[in-house]
């Protein structure tokens, strides 16, 4: 229990640091164990933060309001297919799309901690990265239109770099604590493997915080002399 609160401090603490992956990491360790309803709302309550956004540039994509409104109905009809072809590359809409893709698999998978977990955090992460780089193209439309054209821009002009960014980014993730404290999480179980956790965060780490399908995290509950390399490769 203390370790969550603890954790929750660790991630604010994080916010302080816009171009690492601190927030990412201690977001999955606060996460892991909690109840997988409890993950999901939080990954939907952020998502919904940016719906009047995507929806005005996309008005006629009514995919995100959908699993919004009612995942475990949109589950049902469309499985995880997510249909959003006429989203422009190299756009927030982007990311957004990935928190789709990222609270569809968690509700596909509920009893699989890992792929839970590190799902919704995906899920989390990408909208907030979506709420930054929405700032940035409004900010520097030149740099936005040379990433359209696919045309060189300086490191120091791209959205995590640019300070109004940042502070859509960093006041996003001060919303995903103040939620999680508002629902007092350290009063849940905390009986979860930390050695296991470790593990399976370093694997996800490894592999670029992607979206891992269960059978993944299954070899990854095995002990590490009981994995071989061709399995996971």
């Amino acid at each position: 229990m203390q370790r969550r609160q603890k954790l929750l401090d660790d991630l604010i603490a994080g916010i302080n640091d816009p171009y690492g992956n601190i927030r990412t990491d201690n977001c999955f360790r606060v996460l892991y164990g909690l109840p997988t309803s409890l993950q999901i709302e939080l990954a939907i309550f952020m998502m919904s933060r940016y719906l009047t956004i995507f929806e005005r540039k996309y008005p006629d994509i009514t995919v995100p309001r959908q699993i919004i409104s009612d995942i475990s109905k949109y589950f049902e009809t469309f499985g995880r297919g997510v249909d959003m072809r006429t989203v422009k590359s190299f756009t927030a809409e982007v990311s957004y799309i990935r928190s789709c893709d990222g609270v569809l698999l968690a509700y596909s998978h509920q009893n699989d901690l890992f792929t839970v977990t590190s799902s919704c955090t995906c899920a989390i992460d990408s909208v907030i990265n979506a709420r930054r780089t929405n700032v940035w193209e409004a900010d520097d439309p030149e740099a936005w239109e040379k990433t359209q054209k696919r045309e060189y821009v300086p490191k120091e002009r791209m959205p995590v770099f640019n300070a109004a960014g940042y502070a859509v980014f960093a006041r996003e993730w001060e919303e995903v604590v103040k939620w999680l404290r508002e629902k007092e999480i350290w009063n849940y179980p905390d009986d979860v493997n930390l050695e296991l956790i470790e593990r399976q965060l370093e694997y996800w780490i490894d592999n670029m915080y992607v979206l891992i399908v269960p059978e993944i995290a299954e070899l990854l509950s095995q002990e590490p002399d009981e994995i071989f390399v061709d399995d996971i490769n």
